[in-house]
This record gives C-alpha cells, structure tokens and sequence, in this order.
C-alpha cells in the first residue's frame, strides 16, 4: 500500500511538473531577478519567486546541468548562483567583468567557464568556473586592435554586445555594435582561454551596428540581427568558424517611417521560423527559412502590445513566444502556430519591473 502511494505521488507530481515551465527573469532594476512560470496549457505566466539581493541583473544563463544560473550586474560585476531544488537561488560567488558595462554571458558547454560582452569598454572576458564557483583573475579581450565602423556617432569605438558558443563548443562569436563585425575566437575548453581565431572577424553592412547572434538548429546557418539599421543578416555556418554572409534583410514594416531599432533574434525549434524585436516600433518580425540555403522571407510583424522589446524568448516545445516590454513593465504571452510561423496574443501578462531577459529553466 504505501509503496502504491509513493508511485502515486511521484505520478501526480510529474503530471502537475509536465504543464508548466519555469522562466528566470533578468531586470533592468533594484528589485532584482525573478523566476515565473507558464502554464503550458493556457499561457498564464505567474510570479514564484524573487532574489532581491542584486541590482540590475541583466543577461543570464544557466550551466548545461541547469544547476547554477549565471548573470552580469550592477557595478561591472558577474555573478553565479545555485539552483536549489525548489527553484531558489543561493548565491555562490561573485568576479569583475574587467570592463564596464557588461551586457551579455554565455557559459561553456562543459560549464568550465563563463563569456561575458563589456559594451562600455568594447571587449570579450572570460573567467573560469569550478563547481559554478567563478575563479578570478577574469582574462580580458580588448576589441580595440580592430579599426571602428565610423558610420554613426554610437560607432568611433568597440561595442561588445552579444556572445555566442558554437554548437561544439570550439568558437565564440561576439557581436560588435561598433565595429559592423561579428568577431570570432577560438575557444579552448581546457584552458579556459580565447584566441582570435582565422579570419578574426565577419563584416556586415557598414552602419548595421550588429547586437544578438544565433544559430539555426541544423548548425549550418547562422543569423545576427543589426541594431542600428533595422536588418538581419543571414550566414553560412562553414568549418573552423568561418560565417559566409548570404543576405541581408529589413525588420521594419515597409510602412514605417519612424524610429525603431532593434533588439534580439531567436529562431524557432521546428527551424522553419526566425523571430526578432523591433523597439519602436514595438512588434517581433517574423519570417520563414528557406531549408535549403538558410535566407529569409517575410511572413509579417505581431505586436508587442507594450513598449521597448528588448529581450523575447520561445518555449522549448515552440509553442509560447513571451515578450519582456522593458518600458511599459511587462511580459506578454503569445501562442506560436507551428506551421505558419503566426503569433495570436494569448491575453495573458505579467507586471514585472522592466525586464530584459528571459531564461528558460529546461531550454
């Protein structure tokens, strides 16, 4: 009886686990960072838990194991955390970006070491993990050896605003607003330690101002979206980590005349569909990949019912877009047809003060 009421339990509890999904939520405030949840039936988003211990805890990631969470901060500075079994967070360690303005990290796959973007000092640092303890001294990459964009007044110098592994791990691509580059290193895993890599950087289009980089789940085509002239760039993804630029495309509504820049990229887990943030605007572009070459086409534009898009994420399964509206305080719930690429707003939100990133726990 009582060993039919533990395979009862554990049945419940993995029923009641399997409708939800856990989401950590990055602010741009003194409040700190969040965790959330989405119903995965309805698109509900509830609130679950806050770690207030920390100002401004921007971009975030989870090691491979999802048992540490790994965020940059107020200050200039990283932090890592540990996961607890009821999603709570204890903190482990805290290490310098050794820039300023540190505005995006990426850990390893082997979760040996974490990669952080300093936007204010325009360079690439790495710092070194053990057991989600972040080890100084942090190993600093300037961007300054390369030669500026000059195509606006946001481009007389390096802006690092966006890190990328490779799918195996060997490369990181950094996306350098200032530059109109995409600079690229070579990854030692057992070192810890970065190298330019061979060409050591992609151009884009002169003024783009490249900000969030990603990769189609095939690992053959690559896509940075450009901040600054409202396009995104589509690549082949060739060896030694090498990008063959292919095409270049507008966000924006043909229609619209007025200011808009943008924000992030992420390309949906069926692979058929690239979404990104126009801020400004204040919609996600949507397009369909061609399979066979990796270009796009566009399918439309979905508000984003609230202002200032600066982050968004897709669920695992595909089938949830969320929209964190940094100036208007909210997240928005939308449901993702997996067959067209279209969003229909679900109705549900959530107030969180203005959030800019959002993390899958299982993603």
């Amino acid at each position: 009886m009582r060993l039919f009421a533990l395979l009862l339990s554990s049945l419940l509890l993995f029923s009641c686990s399997s409708t939800t999904e856990d989401i950590y939520v990055g602010t741009g405030s003194p409040d700190g960072m969040f965790r959330i949840q989405l119903d995965k039936t309805t698109g509900k988003l509830t609130k679950t838990y806050q770690q207030s211990d920390l100002k401004s805890p921007g971009f975030l990631t989870l090691s491979p194991d999802k048992n540490f969470l790994y965020t940059v901060c107020a200050n200039n500075k990283i932090r890592s955390y540990k996961i607890n079994s009821d999603g709570s967070l204890t903190f482990v360690s805290e290490a310098s970006s050794t820039g300023k303005g540190p505005c995006h990290i990426e850990v390893s796959k082997t979760n040996t070491s974490v990669v952080v973007a300093n936007y204010g000092s325009g360079d690439t640092t790495v710092v070194s993990v053990d057991d989600g303890k972040l080890i100084s001294p942090s190993r600093n990459h300037s961007h300054k050896k390369f030669k500026p964009s000059n195509a606006s007044k946001r481009q007389t110098g390096p802006h690092a605003h966006n890190v990328k592994m490779s799918p195996d791990g060997k490369y990181v691509f950094v996306a350098d607003l200032g530059l109109d580059k995409i600079v690229t290193y070579k990854f030692d895993e057992n070192f810890e330690k970065l190298s330019l890599n061979t060409p050591s950087a992609t151009i884009v289009p002169k003024g783009s101002g490249p900000r969030h980089f990603t990769f189609h789940p095939n690992n053959k085509f690559a896509y940075v979206i450009n901040e600054l002239n409202s396009t995104v760039s589509a690549f082949h993804y060739l060896d030694h980590g090498q990008l063959d630029l292919q095409q270049t495309i507008s966000t924006k509504p043909a229609d619209w005349a007025e200011y808009n820049n943008c924000a992030d990229i992420h390309v949906h887990p069926n692979g058929k569909f690239l979404y990104g943030s126009n801020r400004g605007n204040n919609s996600i572009v949507i397009y369909s990949i061609d399979q066979t070459n990796g270009k796009l086409s566009l399918i439309g534009h979905e508000s984003t019912r609230g202002n200032w898009p600066r982050n968004f994420a897709l669920s695992p399964e595909g089938n949830f877009l969320l929209v964190a509206n940094r100036r208007t305080n909210d997240i928005q719930v939308f449901k993702v047809d997996s067959e067209k690429g279209t969003l229909t707003h679900t109705g549900n939100s959530l107030s969180l003060p203005a959030p800019i990133c959002l993390k899958f726990v299982n993603k």
